[in-house]
């Protein structure tokens, strides 16, 4: 037995004996028995109430007071016997206290076990199952074995188990541990299979108490609740369970094949293709790398790795027809895709058209978004978390799928996957956080020649990005690391604390420090000591490094094509060229690095590509007035004669009903199967397609009537695969509104004008299907909203002279249609202040600021300061009008 854990065990004892024996015999030396020495009676009791309190009194109070603590703590004492006898201890009861705490540590610390008994197996049931893997810091020479760690940091390994990630990590000796807590599992328990001894766990509990917790959220203030995902440490000899297998040592350097580097930089930058590629990119070729690679170490699979089928972990991504990214990642960049969006309504400035084809059309949605979006439709919601709420959101590696790869102590990606999984790693660094999350707002440090590497000429249409610093060379690149780590070292000193992950906390005060991550090729020979430096030091800061090639300083993982590794419980996200450059582009935009306002149609123009047959003119512009009217904005809906919605549309035909109004001219048969049922087979869709057509021609069939020459009417017609909606027995609100505004052009004065422009403006009731959610929509309803927005900002334009009120309603209506538009708030205030309203001014003023903040905007200079100078002139002309 080492002398250390002897004397601790002597001492464990001499202070049990001394509490269990010592404490009794100074309470009868000094206070004797408190209690009397017989049954007092009846007239004893009333004597002693009556009289005056004895000198004694508070004497023997105090040694009743002792007696009863120490008789707890002696029951505490033979209940922590007991639980060492029983290895599998039940859930915590009510008995809490520093008692309890302090009997289980001398208990503990006098029945220790030896350190070469801790390999052996717990008494009781086995720990959770788990999968190790491990990579060392240094590999040792051929023929040398390497029986401790070298002085350089070790690389953290995993242990990771498959099914849902509800486990808890362990850090043992730099190496990361993940098991999976099971119900009922409890610090004993933890103890007993990690430390050999469940009595231990005092020792645990003495590590990790009032420790916070950023991952999962929570603090660590009883021993007896622990919670998942905790971040626990363990004492210095604390071993894998035996559950957990080792792994097969590294093939030494004799034995290791040379695999095909990844391009450390390409030959030209017509090279890489930017056009969208259906599968992962492979690395560049006509490039070479000195540096031999090894052959993947073997893994041991857990049990429950080995029966989860490969599919089954699919199930946790989207396929892209760039590449794969699993849900998390898949959701933020949704995420960013919405902030654009608002982000454009934000800078969007109505034009006074004469025609709607003047009215600039929102740009279409790349197809990876709407197959992301479809996708997390189809989800069902996460559960809620059992406690609290994390205090930061996940990282940018953890969005990626490396959230247990040692990312700090330097991950390098080998294989053909590793280009993509380098873009997917840069993709979900900058797509972490939002603006309520500073902590989660990842950050990337990229030299050019790495960035060129993976975007090709695209990199040019990326960049700046306010989050990615580009560096001219590698080692800028390591200088601006060597810098970080000295910055955030001083904040973390300043705040009193060890790690950044213990600033990740909602109530402390500081500047946030989220993950760094420098993404690089294998950088030259020369480098690897200084960068291996830095990859230390930044392990404690939140600072990683992710090598595009052989690092043999840290862990190598070979990824494949599809972004599956040769560990079986990661798959990283792979993005190609093309996918990745868009989602940076959207990313960019999302953060405010680019302007918004504004932007260009990036559909040819009508001419350059054939487009839908020409619909031939309908009675209804001839003055015929169709039977049956369509609604599409607000609630959508088929309308009786007596305006009131029609019974029996389904949910699906109405959907339907909104896409053929939507597309006047008529769709392809197959556009409208993957619009509508992109979830379906063909076969499938098609059926849906008849059965929902049918009901929509039923339905307006019955509040057209019987035809004047009885004949079967026919509301929806197929021409040569193409569906549309018969002009001559339905119309639509939305075909009003585009067919007075297209009069507007025509009109010879103004007063005709506003006859077509109110005209239009009596059609719209609501934004394009209020309450449904349509996938394929999201660019329509953009559209609609754009043309209305014009039109009142037309309208009200036409007023402003002659009617400054009602000119002031319009714009008010116009806000209410979309509370972003800070064009739109500008002008309701200079309408109001046109009317000496400052009160009308400083609300418009609130609610924009109100509703932008919400979206996670910020307002403009021009903006702010318009509503600055106008309160400004108010309040010192009060009796002044301005001109809207």
């Amino acid at each position: 037995m080492p002398a250390p854990r002897l004397a601790g065990r002597v001492a464990s004892l001499l202070a049990l004996l001394a509490l269990l024996i010592g404490v009794p015999a100074l309470l009868a030396a000094t206070a004797g028995w408190p209690l009397p020495d017989h049954i007092p009676s009846g007239g004893e009791v009333g004597q002693w109430l009556t009289s005056p309190l004895p000198d004694t009194v508070y004497t023997d109070a105090a040694a009743i007071a002792g007696w009863i603590i120490w008789a707890q703590f002696a029951i505490h004492v033979i209940a922590a016997l007991h639980r060492s006898r029983n290895p599998r201890p039940g859930p915590a009861g009510n008995s809490r206290g520093p008692l309890r705490a302090l009997a289980g540590l001398l208990i503990a610390g006098v029945l220790a076990a030896p350190a070469q008994a801790l390999a052996a197996p717990p008494a009781g049931g086995a720990p959770p199952a788990a999968t190790a893997t491990h990579a060392t810091a240094m590999e040792p020479p051929a023929g040398q074995a390497a029986t401790r760690p070298t002085a350089a940091p070790p690389a953290p390994g995993t242990i990771a188990a498959g099914g849902k990630d509800t486990g808890v990590r362990f850090v043992v000796r730099g190496h990361r541990y993940h098991v999976i807590v099971r119900p009922n599992d409890t610090m004993s328990k933890i103890a007993g299979g990690w430390l050999g001894d469940p009595d231990r766990w005092p020792e645990i509990c003495e590590l990790n108490l009032h420790r916070h917790f950023p991952k999962a959220g929570g603090t660590l203030r009883d021993c007896d609740l622990i919670y998942p995902r905790w971040d626990l440490r363990l004492p210095d000899d604390a071993k894998p369970p035996t559950a957990a297998h080792a792994p097969a040592p590294p093939a030494p350097a004799h034995d290791r094949v040379p695999q095909r580097a990844p391009a450390a930089a390409p030959a030209a930058p017509a090279d890489v293709a930017p056009a969208p590629s259906p599968m992962p990119s492979p690395p560049a070729a006509g490039t070479t790398q000195q540096t031999a690679h090894r052959t993947p170490q073997h893994r041991q699979p857990s049990k429950a790795a080995e029966a989860e089928p490969a599919a089954g972990r699919a199930e946790d991504g989207i396929p892209l027809p760039g590449g794969w990214t699993p849900v998390g990642l898949a959701a933020a960049l949704a995420a960013a895709a919405a902030l654009v969006w608002r982000r454009r309504r934000a800078y969007y400035v109505p034009q006074a058209a004469v025609d709607l084809a003047a009215v600039p059309p929102p740009p279409e949605q790349p197809t990876w978004l709407i197959l992301i979006r479809q996708a997390l439709r189809r989800r069902p919601p996460a559960d809620a978390p059992d406690t609290g709420t994390p205090a930061s959101g996940p990282t940018g590696a953890e969005l990626a799928g490396a959230g247990d790869l040692p990312l700090t102590a330097g991950l390098g990606l080998v294989g053909p996957g590793a280009l993509d999984a380098a873009r997917g790693m840069l993709v979900a660094t900058l797509s972490s956080g939002h603006h309520g999350d500073p902590d989660a707002q990842g950050q990337a440090v990229m030299p050019t020649d790495t960035l060129h590497m993976l975007l090709g000429p695209g990199s040019q249409l990326v960049t700046p990005i306010r989050r990615l610093h580009v560096t001219e060379t590698i080692g800028e690149a390591v200088a601006h690391l060597e810098e970080e780590i000295i910055r955030r070292s001083r904040i973390i000193a300043d705040a009193q604390t060890t790690e950044a992950a213990d600033l990740h906390n909602p109530d402390a005060y500081t500047e946030p420090l989220p993950q760094l991550l420098l993404i690089a090729g294998t950088p030259d020979p020369r480098w690897h000591t200084r960068l291996a430096t830095a990859v230390a030091l930044g392990e404690s800061v939140g600072i990683g490094t992710v090598i595009i090639g052989e690092w043999p300083r840290g862990t190598t993982l070979e990824v494949a094509a599809d972004g599956t590794t040769d560990t079986t419980a990661h798959r990283l996200a792979v993005l190609d060229t093309a996918t990745a450059t868009q989602a940076l582009a959207v990313l960019r935009e999302a953060h405010g690095d680019h302007p918004a306002p504004h932007q260009p149609a990036t559909t040819p123009p009508a001419a350059a590509a054939p487009g839908p047959p020409a619909r031939p003119p309908s009675r209804a512009e001839h003055g015929h007035q169709p039977p049956v009217r369509l609604r599409v904005l607000g609630t959508p809906a088929v309308l009786d004669q007596a305006g009131k919605p029609a019974p029996r549309l389904r949910t699906a035909a109405t959907e339907l009903m909104v896409y053929l109004v939507m597309h006047r001219d008529g769709a392809p048969i197959a556009d409208i199967l993957e619009a509508i049922y992109p979830d379906a087979t063909v076969t499938r869709a098609s059926e849906r397609l008849s059965t929902n057509l049918a009901n929509l021609r039923r339905v307006i069939r019955t509040v057209a009537g019987p035809s004047h020459d009885g004949s079967r009417l026919e509301p929806v017609v197929n021409t040569g695969g193409r569906y549309r909606l018969n002009p001559d027995i339905v119309a639509a609100d939305w075909w009003t509104i585009t067919d007075e505004y297209a009069q507007v052009a025509a009109a010879p004065d103004d007063q005709h004008r506003l006859k077509h422009l109110h005209a239009a403006l009596a059609e719209i009731t609501g934004p394009l299907a209020q309450g449904c959610l349509y996938e394929w929509s999201t660019v329509d309803e953009e559209r609609v909203r754009r043309c209305t927005l014009s039109i009142y900002a037309q309208t009200a334009a036409m007023y402003a002279d002659t009617d400054p009120h009602q000119a002031r309603t319009l714009l008010d209506a116009a806000c209410a249609v979309d509370p972003l538009s800070q064009e739109l708030a500008g002008r309701a205030m200079r309408a109001a202040a046109a009317h000496g309203d400052a009160d009308a001014v400083g609300h418009r003023l609130a609610v924009l600021t109100r509703d932008l903040h919400q979206a996670g905007l910020e307002m403009s200079d021009s903006t702010a300061q318009l509503a600055h100078e106008l309160l400004t002139s108010l309040t010192t002309h009060p009796a002044g009008r301005l001109r809207p």
